[in-house]
């Protein structure tokens, strides 16, 4: 039904044409499952290598891990 997404602490090595990034990530998932409402929450953390292509960083490769996950009732 919705979703948000809070990004948060970021770390970057440039290496050239060529970077890794470890960030985390809060998502937030509303969810209607046999005729009630959830909210799902989802701490993530992504671990990405970057490539300079024309000027432009782009994700080459990214691994995702979930930290941590809850689901609660909407009341």
């Amino acid at each position: 039904k919705a979703s948000h997404h809070m990004n948060g602490q970021q770390v970057i090595e440039i290496h050239g044409n060529t970077a890794t990034d470890t960030h985390y990530c809060r998502t937030v998932l509303l969810i209607s499952m046999n005729g009630k409402d959830y909210f799902y929450d989802h701490y993530l953390r992504y671990e990405d290598q970057l490539v300079k292509t024309g000027g432009l960083w782009k994700i080459a490769v990214r691994d995702q891990y979930f930290v941590m996950s809850e689901r609660r009732e909407k009341i």
